[in-house]
This record gives C-alpha cells, structure tokens and sequence, in this order.
C-alpha cells in the first residue's frame, strides 16, 4: 500500500469493487457507490450518494423492502407492517373502495364502474333501501338515502309518495287515512284535511255552509247560531257562552255588563254599582269605592292621586309627593333612598348610590375621591391612595405594583435548557411572574441573541398568544416537545428542534417594547452586551459580575435559577445548571 499516492489498501489481484478494498485502492464504505458483499461484507445494495430515505437502497445498504416503514420509490404505501385492513395493504398498495379487490370492511369491490343497480354500490356495500341509490332490480321507485321519509316525496319503503298510500307527504297532503278518505270524513279525497268552512259536513260537525262567517245561521264553528253559543252574532254585543251572567263579562241577553246598571259585574272590574254614574257619592262613577289611589284628586286632603298603591313612582304612601329622603325609592328618578339627607353614606343625599368617581368620599368605603378617570393621581380609579402599593395596575406600570414606576421586578427568566444529549429536540426558556399579581404580557417580547455579532434571532411575541401572565404563575416558551403541567402556559414557538445556539457565547432577554424596557437576561458561554431589538437597548445580557454558566451538551440538565425565581442582579450568584429539569416548576438544586 502507497499511502503517499492516496491509497486506503491494497490487496493486489484481490481487489474488487465488491471487496473489502476497492479496484481504486479505497475501503469499501456504506455510500461509495460499491456493493460490498464479498467476505465479511453485508451490504445488500450501495447507489452512493442516491442512497437514503424512500430510496431504493437505504442509508445503511439495506434494500428498501415493502413493510420496513421506508416508502420506496415503487411502493404506493408502507406503515411497517404487512397486516391488511389498516389502509395500507401487504404488497404495500393503498387499501380503497373502488380497486377492484375486496378489502377488509368492504362487501363489496366491483372497481366502483358507476352502475349501482348491479349488485355491488360504488360505495362497496351491497344494495339495500336507505342507500342513495335507486335498485329498479330490488323493486325499489325511488332512494334519497337519509332523505327517506314516510312524510318525505320517498318513503322508508323506497316507494314514491301518493295520495291514500296512508302516509302524509309533508307540504304535498295534509292528511291520508288510505281506504278510508272521500267526503263526509276526516281526509277527503285528494289528501285535504276535512275542515269547518269547505262546504263538506264531516265529522262533529252541526252544519258547513262553505264560509267562515259568522252573521249567517251556520257559525265560524260549523254549528247553528244562537245567543250563548260563545259567538258574537249580528245584534249582540257580546256572547260568552255558558259563562253569560248578569254579574259577569257578558250578561244572560247577550250585551255587555256597564257601570251604572245596577249590577255588580266582578269580571268587568266592579267594586260596587249604585245605579248612577256621579262620583261625588261613596262609589264613584267607575264603580270603584272612593279611596286613595282611585285617580281622582280629593282636593284638601290628598297632595296627589295617580290611581295605584305604587310607592316607586311620583305619588306615595297615603297620596303625597315623591320627595329625595322619604325612604322610598322614586323609579326612574331616584337610583336610591335611604330616608336621610347624609351626603357620604351609601346613599348620596341626590339620592344616587355612591361610587368611586363621583366626587364624593364615601365614609368607611372610599379613601379618597377625585371624580375623575385617571389612575396616575393621587386618587386612583378604584378611589384608593398612593400608586405603587395599591393593588392596581396603574399606567406606566408593567403589573400590579411593579415595573414602570416601581421598583419591584414583575417577570424574570427562571430556566433555560438550550442543550441536550444528542440532538436538541426540547429546548425551553421559562418565564415567571414574581410579583403579587397579574402581569400584561402585551408588548413582551422573548429575544434570543447570537453572540456572533450580538444579532437577535427567532424572537417570540408573548402577547399574542397570552394576554396576561397570574401571580406565581410559569409561561414556557418550546422548541421542540416539552411537558408543562396544569395550570402553567405553554408556547409552542416551534416544533423544530436545534433553534437555541449552543452558547461560545449566546443568550436570551425578555424586554417590553412599548415602554422600551430591558427586564431580564441570560448570557451563557460568555459575555454579550450592546444589544439592540425593536428600538429597546442597547442593553446587556450580563448582570453584576460575568460568570461561566454552560448547559451539558453530554447529561440531562438545565440553567436554573437557585433559589427559584430569586433575582439579585448578580448572575454567578443567582444562576446554577442543574441536573434537574423542571418546566413549568419550582426549580431545584
């Protein structure tokens, strides 16, 4: 063998392309083109560099062959198995009504030939009424398929609706009692329902005169007219039927009951009948007794009378004046009344509930009051003083008394797994809401930072997918595949794996745009600083003191902050990797 003149071997007169050193002097290899299948070679097929997957010779030499899960170029399907009734069948053809062969679940296979009276439906189902298809063979006169319907055009029998078929055809007849229709009876012929008013006398009928008038001898009922028959007829005023009554609606001579007859009709609303009509006696002349709320004024004795005991509107109690304080509620002008003229109560003396806003301390309730909408005063919208320990999210603020104007830290980046044993298929950075309460993750933005050249990368939107971020709640940003657990959110950024860079050096920021705010950082494998995103920095990925902080490319891990979420601006001393993933979760040591 002549290394210097590019030799990998030389086996003299042995040398062959299906050999252990090839005719060019190389060692045969998965890949060169070679078959090498003579002495301790195993390769059944080698297309060079046309080797791969769905190829007829795979990455490692092996024949692409039906039921390996490798579709090959002349296989239609291949599932990795060769059980039939799975879509994909043994000779790896796709298993479907209309190839012609009777696959599992089918009854039938004819090719689907578009002739579906011949045995065999395009669908692969033998005939039978309810298919969709007409069967003249099976004695079938029409088929809707699930249309089918005894009150539908094709009826459950596959047989077109007709008149005395004793079906109702729904919206074509209105009756059908077979046999039994024709006239004098309930359906008469041509299917029409046997009603008062078409001329023909059915059944519990005492005449039909044709019409639906009421001032002949044959009423709208189809029975003979006649005072207490329930019909008002020409010369009657009124005609209830069994119920005409002197003291009723309707009175025995069919005319209506009036207020000075001398009867006290209860159902026409009589309290009392005198027989006249004056209201200066004790009943008045709407038969009603004189009273308080009878809508009419006693001058000297009443302030008003609007006719009811209603105590919401402008006459009350004994017939006096609504007034602001009388301890009843005005409707419609009055929103409250709490019979006292105390301004700071519950009830303001305009009668009016109090509420934060209307200038008005509310004693016991309100801190203060300002009647105006804006949160940045000494007075805030929920009428509470001072801003950053409130409980509210007052403007400028990122949370609920936190970021902004305040002090206090909202969010922090809690873990960051970039690197995994073998490929990086579940990288994840992990955010945590520290403060005491909700955080709008509008305008959040995650930014990945390639330390080469300090450029951001693939950086996520968290507004879009979450509005608001709860108190001690986690959000986790994915490339790849990771559990979270219940109650925590998870952003798939993408399915891909390998997006994080592997550090040498890299890192990630969390800044909010809007206000053009850096709020936290990681630099690993190095020192990033001077970085730019969206018009916020330049800022830097360092805090306090650079450290060397590296996730294990060769074991399980992660960098995690230690405590979790504890974050004193000094990276070597808030941040630790650790052998123990927790997405989601409380990180530990």
């Amino acid at each position: 063998m002549q290394s210097g003149a590019g030799e990998e071997c030389d086996d003299g007169p042995d040398n062959a392309d299906a050999a252990a050193c090839t005719s060019e002097c190389k060692l045969a290899v998965c890949g060169d083109g070679h078959v090498f299948s003579t002495g301790d070679g195993l390769e059944e097929c080698d297309n060079g560099g046309d080797n791969g997957p769905g190829k007829a010779c795979k990455a490692d030499c092996t024949l692409n062959v039906c039921g390996d899960g490798d579709q090959s170029p002349d296989e239609a399907c291949d599932d990795g198995n060769q059980d039939p009734g799975d879509g994909c069948s043994a000779a790896c053809k796709l298993e479907a009504c209309g190839n012609a062969v009777l696959d599992p679940g089918e009854a039938c296979d004819d090719g689907q030939n578009g002739d579906n009276d011949d045995g065999c439906t395009d669908l692969c189902k033998l005939p039978a009424c309810g298919d969709g298809f007409e069967q003249a063979s099976e004695g079938e006169g029409c088929d809707l398929g699930p249309q089918n319907s005894d009150t539908a055009a094709c009826t459950l029998a596959c047989a077109d609706a007709t008149c005395g078929d004793g079906l109702v055809h729904a919206g074509v007849e209105q009756c059908d009692d077979g046999p039994n229709n024709g006239p004098g009876k309930a359906c008469r012929a041509g299917c029409l329902a046997n009603v008062c008013g078409d001329g023909d006398q059915g059944p519990g009928e005492g005449c039909d005169d044709g019409n639906t008038s009421d001032d002949d001898a044959c009423t709208s009922a189809c029975k003979p007219a006649t005072c207490g028959d329930g019909i008002k007829q020409p010369g009657e005023a009124c005609d209830l039927g069994d119920a005409n009554s002197n003291t009723g609606a309707c009175t025995l001579t069919c005319t209506l009951p009036a207020c000075g007859d001398g009867f006290v009709q209860a159902g026409a609303g009589e309290a009392c009948d005198d027989g006249n009509l004056s209201s200066s006696d004790a009943c008045l002349a709407t038969c009603q007794p004189a009273a308080c709320h009878d809508n009419v004024l006693h001058v000297g004795v009443e302030q008003c009378d609007d006719g009811n005991t209603d105590d919401t509107d402008a006459c009350v109690l004994e017939c006096v004046d609504a007034t602001c304080g009388d301890g009843l509620l005005h409707a419609g002008v009055e929103q409250c009344d709490d019979d006292n003229t105390i301004a700071t109560d519950a009830c303001t003396n305009a009668c009016k509930p109090a509420a934060c806003g209307d200038g008005i301390v509310w004693a016991g309730h309100e801190q203060c009051d300002d009647a105006n909408a804006n949160n940045d005063d000494a007075c805030t919208n929920a009428c509470t003083l001072g801003l950053c320990v409130n409980g509210i999210q007052n403007a400028g603020e990122l949370g609920v008394d936190c970021g902004g104007p305040c002090p206090k830290q909202c969010l922090v980046i809690n873990e960051v797994d970039y690197d995994q044993p073998g490929t990086d298929n579940a990288e994840f950075v992990e955010i945590l809401n520290v403060s005491s309460g909700p955080v709008s993750l509008a305008g959040h933005w995650l930014v990945p930072v390639n330390g080469n050249g300090n450029a951001p990368y693939s950086a996520v939107d968290l507004g879009a997918s979450f509005p608001t971020l709860a108190a001690g709640q986690y959000l986790v940003v994915i490339w790849g595949n990771v559990t979270v657990p219940n109650g925590q959110l998870k952003l798939v950024a993408n399915m891909m794996s390998v997006i994080l860079q592997n550090g040498s050096p890299d890192g990630v920021a969390l800044v909010h745009v809007p206000s053009k705010q850096y709020i936290d950082a990681l630099s690993y494998a190095g020192e990033i600083n001077g970085v730019t995103f969206m018009g916020v920095g330049p800022f830097n990925l360092v805090e306090g003191t650079p450290a060397s902080l590296v996730d294990s490319a060769n074991s399980p891990g992660s960098l995690s902050r230690i405590p979790n979420g504890i974050d004193t601006n000094q990276m070597g001393v808030d941040w630790k990797f650790t052998s123990t993933v927790t997405p989601g979760a409380a990180n530990v040591p």
